[in-house]
C-alpha cells in the first residue's frame, strides 16, 4: 500500500482526537500497536456498563497525572489504584446501601480486612466480636488480635440486655458482628448494638453477607461500616469472587489507600458481573425467601428432623425476637438460609444426607440462583476446634441451606427423599 493510498483511507474516517497516532504518518507496525487508543463513544450511550480492563490510562500532560495521582482532581492513571467499572460499582453499592462511599475488594475477607485499615486501630485496642460467627473470620480476627495485640472480646449478641451492658462497661474501640449468624442465622438486634456503640464511641462493623440491601441495610440502624462478599447474594450467579466495603468517605477513603498498597481491588470484569447480579438482586432474593420460609416451616414438622434454625418460625419465637425481626425486616422476608439437624443424628448422618441430594448442589458457598447445602463441621467451620464450635451451637450434625430460585416443591422433595436415606429403616 502507498502511503497516498493509506492517507485516503485514513481521511474517510471520522475525525480523531489529537492523540490518535493514526492522524500521523506512522509506520505499520506502530499503528497496529497502538490500535484501539482512540476510541470514543460516539451519538449514544450503551445500556450496560462498559467495562474497562485498561491497566492504565493516558492523561493528556504530566500535570494532570501528578493531580489526579496526588487525589486533587478526579480522574484515573493505574488499575491497582482505581477503574471507571469498579467506580460503578462502588457508587451503586453505595446507593443501595444509603452510604456515602464504598470500596470494592478481591474477596469478601479483603473487605474485613478493608474495614480494620479503615479503622487503624491502635495497639491494645478492644474489640467484641460475635460469638457467632463465619469460621474463616473468627481465624482472621485472632490472628490480626494476636499480630496487632488487639483484646478481643466474644460476646452472644443475640442477648440484648448482656450485649449493651458488655459495650457499656467494656468500652471498646470496634464492635463486630453478623446481621445473620453464620451458619445459625441468629438475629442481632442492631437497633439496640448500634446506639449501644455510638454512645461508647466504637465503630460498629457487620458483616451483612446473609442480608442483602434489598433485605435490610445497617447503616439505616447506626452501622458505621457494612461488609458484603459479593460472591454472594450480590453477584448471585455463583460465577464471582468479590467483596464489597460501605461507609463514611473518610474511612472508605482509608481503607481504598490500604487497597491500593496491598493491591486488593477487584478486577473490572468481575466488577461488572456484580453490576450485572445487582439489577435483580430483588427479584432473586424475593424468591428465594419465600422458598426458604416454606422449606423452614416444613422441616420443622419432619418427624426426622430434630431442630430447625430459622428466624420468624413463628411458635419458637419469643415476643422480643417477632418484635426485633419486625423492625429489621419490615417486609417479612427473613432471608434465604435454613440450617437443621437430624434427629440423633451426627457427621455420619449428615454426610449421608449430603449424598443422597439430586437436586441440591454440595458446594461450599451461598447465595446462587441454585440451591445448595454443606456441613459446617466439613466446610465453613472446619478450622475451629471441636469445643469451640461446640461454645458456638454447631453440632457435628448441622447441615447448612442456601435456598436459590428453584420451585420449592422439587426442592422439599429432594430434602424428604435424602433424609429417608440418612435415617436407620
Amino acid at each position: 500500500m502507498s502511503s497516498d493510498e493509506s492517507g485516503d483511507r485514513r481521511g474517510n474516517q471520522a475525525p480523531r482526537s489529537a492523540a490518535d497516532t493514526s492522524s500521523r504518518d506512522w509506520h505499520f507496525d506502530t499503528r497496529a500497536a497502538r490500535a484501539g487508543k482512540s476510541f470514543e463513544l460516539r451519538g449514544g450511550e450503551p445500556s450496560a456498563t462498559p467495562i474497562v480492563p485498561s491497566s492504565a490510562f493516558h492523561q493528556p500532560d504530566s500535570a494532570t497525572i501528578a493531580a489526579v495521582t496526588q487525589g486533587k482532581q478526579p480522574g484515573y492513571v493505574y488499575g491497582r489504584y482505581h477503574n471507571p467499572t469498579v467506580a460503578a460499582l462502588e457508587q451503586t453499592v453505595a446507593d443501595l446501601e444509603g452510604a456515602e462511599d464504598c470500596a470494592a475488594y478481591s474477596s469478601g475477607m479483603s473487605a474485613i480486612a478493608g474495614a480494620f485499615a479503615a479503622a487503624d486501630l491502635p495497639s491494645g485496642a478492644k474489640i467484641l466480636a460475635g460469638r457467632d460467627l463465619y469460621g474463616t473470620t473468627i481465624v482472621w480476627l485472632e490472628d490480626a488480635a494476636a499480630r496487632n495485640d488487639w483484646q478481643l472480646i466474644y460476646v452472644d449478641f443475640s442477648d440484648r440486655p448482656f450485649t449493651t451492658g458488655a459495650i457499656r462497661d467494656e468500652k471498646p474501640l470496634m464492635v463486630y458482628v453478623e446481621t445473620l449468624s453464620n451458619p445459625l442465622v441468629r438475629v442481632v438486634d442492631l437497633d439496640a448494638i448500634g446506639p449501644a456503640s455510638r454512645d461508647a464511641g466504637a465503630i460498629l462493623v457487620v458483616d451483612a453477607t446473609f442480608t442483602p440491601p434489598s433485605l435490610l441495610r445497617p447503616i439505616e440502624h447506626a452501622a458505621t461500616l457494612v461488609a458484603h462478599s459479593a460472591t454472594k447474594y450480590l453477584g448471585g450467579h455463583g460465577d464471582l469472587v468479590g467483596g464489597v466495603l460501605s461507609g463514611p468517605a473518610s474511612l472508605i477513603a482509608k481503607a481504598r489507600a490500604r487497597r491500593t498498597l496491598d493491591g486488593t481491588i477487584v478486577d473490572p470484569f468481575t466488577a461488572w458481573l456484580i453490576l450485572r447480579g445487582l439489577k435483580t438482586l430483588p427479584l432473586r432474593v424475593k424468591r428465594q425467601c419465600a422458598n426458604a420460609r416454606e422449606i423452614a416451616k416444613h422441616l420443622s414438622l419432619h418427624h426426622a428432623v430434630d431442630k430447625v434454625h430459622y428466624p420468624g418460625l413463628g411458635h419458637r419465637d419469643t415476643p422480643r425476637e417477632r418484635q426485633i425481626l419486625e423492625r429489621l425486616f419490615p417486609s417479612g422476608d427473613h432471608g434465604a438460609i435454613v440450617a437443621f439437624e437430624v434427629t440423633d443424628g451426627g457427621e455420619d448422618e449428615a454426610r449421608t444426607l449430603m449424598d443422597a441430594f439430586e437436586l441440591w448442589g454440595r458446594v461450599t458457598t451461598l447465595g446462587d440462583l441454585g440451591s445448595n447445602a454443606l456441613v459446617p463441621v466439613m466446610s465453613s467451620h472446619r478450622h475451629l476446634p471441636p469445643e469451640r464450635r461446640a461454645y458456638m451451637g454447631i453440632t457435628d450434625g448441622l447441615v447448612r441451606l442456601t435456598v436459590g430460585i428453584e420451585d420449592v416443591a422439587d426442592l422439599i422433595a429432594d430434602l424428604d427423599a435424602a433424609l429417608d436415606a440418612c435415617r436407620p429403616h
